[in-house]
C-alpha cells in the first residue's frame, strides 16, 4: 500500500541528518525509490512559492496525479517547477 511507504519515509527522514537539504526533499526521494521498487509509477515534484519577499520550495510525490502523504495539497500553494515521472521499466513489465 503506497500510504504505508509514505509513513515509513516520514519516520526515516525525521531521524537522519539533513546535510543542508530540506526534509521534504529527502522524504520525497526515499518515497520515490521505495514506490519504484514496489512497482508503482510515482512522480517526484518540486514546486516554489513566494511568501512576501521569500522564495520557498517544497518537494512531494504524486501517484496517479494525486499528492501522496501530504497534510494538504501542495499544488494549491506551490507552482510546479520540476516533475520527474517514472517510466515503466522492462524489468517490471516482465514480472
Amino acid at each position: 500500500e503506497p500510504a504505508l511507504y509514505g509513513r515509513i519515509a516520514i519516520a526515516v527522514t525525521r531521524r537522519v541528518p539533513r546535510l543542508g537539504v530540506g526534509e521534504c526533499l529527502l522524504r520525497s526521494i526515499l518515497l520515490y525509490r521505495m514506490l519504484r521498487a514496489a512497482g508503482y509509477l510515482p512522480s517526484l515534484v518540486i514546486g516554489v512559492s513566494r511568501d512576501g519577499g521569500t522564495l520557498r520550495s517544497h518537494g512531494w510525490i504524486e501517484l496517479a496525479d494525486e499528492p501522496l502523504c501530504e497534510p494538504e495539497d501542495p499544488r494549491i500553494r506551490y507552482q510546479t517547477t520540476l516533475r520527474h515521472e517514472a517510466e515503466q521499466s522492462h524489468y517490471l513489465t516482465a514480472l
